[in-house]
Parts: C-alpha cells; sequence; structure tokens
C-alpha cells in the first residue's frame, strides 16, 4: 500500500530561514521529520482493512524547487547539477507569479516540507553533503 500525500506531520523544526537582503535568502532543511500519522488512500486498502502509519523518522533525501504551489505538481529541472550532485541550480527566469518555492524531501519524496519565497528570486542554488554516522543528507537553497 502506498501512503497519501495527506499525512499530517509534526516536524522537528531546525531549519535556519535567514533573510540576508530583500531578495536573498538561505533556507536550511532539517536533517530529519518526525512523522507521527497519516492516512491511506482511496481504496489502496481492501474492505474489511484499516490502515495506519507509525510514528518514525524520515531522513532528507533530497530537494526540490517548484513554480507555485508543490501540491500543483510544478516541479522546475535543475539548470545544473554537479558530478556528484553536491550543488544544484535553478535559474527561476520566466516563473510565474504563483511564487517559487523550495521542498526539502524526505523518504525520496513521500514526505516534503515546503515554504514559499519571501521575495522573488532569478536562480536558487542547493548545497547538499553528507556527513556523520551513519551518513544523513544535509542541505540548504540560497534564493537571490
Amino acid at each position: 500500500m502506498r501512503l497519501a500525500a495527506s499525512l499530517l506531520l509534526i516536524v522537528s523544526i531546525g531549519a535556519g530561514i535567514v533573510p540576508l537582503s530583500r531578495a536573498d535568502e538561505t533556507i536550511t532543511c532539517p536533517k530529519r521529520a518526525e512523522v507521527s500519522g497519516g492516512t491511506i488512500a482511496g481504496k489502496s486498502a481492501p474492505e474489511g482493512f484499516e490502515s495506519f502509519v507509525v510514528p518514525t523518522s524520515v531522513l532528507l533525501s533530497g530537494v526540490t524547487v517548484f513554480d507555485g504551489p508543490p501540491k500543483d505538481g510544478a516541479s522546475l529541472k535543475p539548470t545544473t547539477v554537479s558530478a556528484h550532485g553536491a550543488s544544484i541550480k535553478w535559474d527561476l527566469q520566466g516563473a510565474t507569479d504563483r511564487g517559487t518555492w523550495v521542498s526539502c524531501d524526505y523518504a525520496n519524496g513521500l514526505v516534503r516540507l515546503v515554504r514559499k519565497l519571501d521575495q522573488p528570486a532569478s536562480v536558487c542554488a542547493a548545497t547538499i553533503k553528507k556527513s556523520g554516522s551513519p551518513r544523513m543528507m544535509e542541505a540548504s537553497f540560497r534564493c537571490k
């Protein structure tokens, strides 16, 4: 059974959002998100079955930039990606008035923490690294 996108989350937010100037901001993704509940969508659960999601911690697995609210599904293709994915850049010229949103993705995108940029930006760059034992992903966006 696949978990629905309608997860209810309680998240340990360690994200630092530091406005640097009017159109320049840095957003740091938490390394993990705590899932506290959710539902199984529609007919995925056969008649007579009940569904539940075990409270758990999910690890950061990637980042995405969206043109407009992420629920609309308009993820943007990166302009450049470094050889090992340590840096990703999105050129945002031509973005619509729906706003630019950044997403910290957990459990391969099953869970997302999303945030609309405060100001219009022309470029967003993500820096990604893995550290610790076990190796955990760290990611931050810088948009200007």
